[in-house]
């Protein structure tokens, strides 16, 4: 019942009292190995995630992806929630097995307020994916401008190279490139 409760942006607060009762399974998961903190970041569900962590959940679980509640709540867009969780988390450079970052969704994404807050509290601008690629090479090749800007401000290396040997701003040319007739 308590993953069901998850799956919805908001419930009512009899839906979480009755979510408080069901504490032998805060730490349940689904086939994916998501938890009903994985879900709340999700569906931007903030009131039961404040409930699942004032509870004690396991914030920094991760499901069969590798993804914790943190990538979920960044690669949605939710910030509440990332701002929920950050204090709480182990690592804020734990990588998928994709080995993408919270900091490499919201540059891809474009999430600029989120990525403020992960590079605020110390997300590392030079953590690569398997690809080799930082989160400036993800804002880069997805267009992502404003976040582009943002992590050079900070001091992301513009000479990063990815598993291709390519730097972001190459990726960044080539991307302004194909879109020029």
């Amino acid at each position: 019942m308590l993953l069901r409760f998850a799956h919805q942006s908001t419930c009512s607060v009899e839906e979480l009292e009755v979510s408080r009762s069901l504490v032998t399974s805060i730490d349940a998961v689904d086939e994916d190995k998501r938890t009903a903190l994985h879900w709340c970041c999700s569906s931007g569900n903030l009131a039961l995630a404040q409930v699942l962590v004032e509870l004690g959940c396991l914030v920094n679980s991760s499901d069969d992806g590798g993804w914790t509640p943190l990538h979920t709540a960044v690669s949605c867009g939710h910030l509440s929630l990332v701002d929920l969780l950050v204090p709480r988390i182990d690592s804020l450079d734990r990588r998928t097995q994709a080995g993408a970052s919270a900091l490499h969704y919201a540059a891809s994404k474009g999430f600029e307020d989120i990525a403020r807050t992960l590079i605020k509290v110390g997300a590392s601008l030079e953590v690569q994916d398997l690809s080799g690629n930082t989160p400036l090479h993800r804002a880069a090749s997805q267009g992502k401008t404003s976040l582009v800007e943002l992590l050079l401000n900070v001091g992301a290396r513009i000479d990063s190279l990815n598993g291709f040997g390519q730097t972001a701003l190459v990726m960044l040319e080539r991307l302004i490139g194909s879109k020029c007739p």
